[in-house]
């Protein structure tokens, strides 16, 4: 139940704010990445936390594209 109330609260962020979350998100996986080449990462499970939350964020971003092009469509057909 705990995963599934972060995503709600995603999705109610605006547009603008979920692309710069993803952004924080994404500099935040590269950066773990390069910690654990350099062998000073201590929690690899963070790096499947942050993947999953990268994809969610994908996900509802285009979810909101193909709405809101459905939406042109109906306004042009009528």
């Amino acid at each position: 139940m705990k995963k599934r109330n972060h995503f709600l609260e995603k999705s109610k962020l605006t547009t603008a704010q979920l692309v710069a979350q993803l952004n924080i998100l994404k500099s935040d996986l590269n950066d773990s990445r390069i910690k654990i080449q350099l062998q000073k990462f201590t929690k690899p499970h963070k790096i499947n936390e942050l993947r999953q939350q990268i994809a969610q964020i994908n996900t509802i971003i285009s979810q909101r594209i193909i709405k809101e092009s459905n939406e042109a469509k109906t306004k042009r057909s009528n």
